[in-house]
């Protein structure tokens, strides 16, 4: 007897455990999507939209150059060129990376030119 209730009790943590992840992740995902709705309109210079509810993400962004067509932009650690097009000042004060994703629909570890839709820069920075 003693040792059904002790497996009980595992289950009922386990299936506790289970329930904060979806609980914690909901109000996550969810203001997200709400706190972005502001980068809609937004396209890359491909004509794509810059960002949906998994591939945008507070990055250190800095506009470095910004020179006809193209623009040399800081991402993080990394310093690439970009469209021009692609490259957009924030509305919000927070500077993003928005990636291309992988075909599991995640972002690369470390942005770079070819996995990088859209980068949105504070003025000033």
């Amino acid at each position: 007897m003693k040792r059904h209730s002790v497996n009980g009790w595992r289950l009922l943590l386990l299936l506790g455990g289970l329930a904060g992840v979806v609980v914690l992740w909901g109000p996550s995902h969810a203001e997200h999507t709400a706190a972005l709705h502001w980068m809609a309109g937004y396209t890359s210079a491909e004509g794509v939209g810059c960002c949906s509810e998994r591939d945008c993400f507070p990055w250190p962004v800095a506009l470095l150059q910004l020179t006809g067509d193209q623009a040399t932009v800081r991402i993080g650690e990394t310093v690439v060129q970009l469209p021009a097009k692609s490259v957009h000042v924030t509305q919000d004060g927070q500077t993003y990376w928005c990636c291309k994703t992988n075909l599991e629909g995640r972002c690369p570890a470390e942005p770079s030119k070819a996995t990088t839709r859209c980068v949105f820069y504070a003025i000033g920075m």
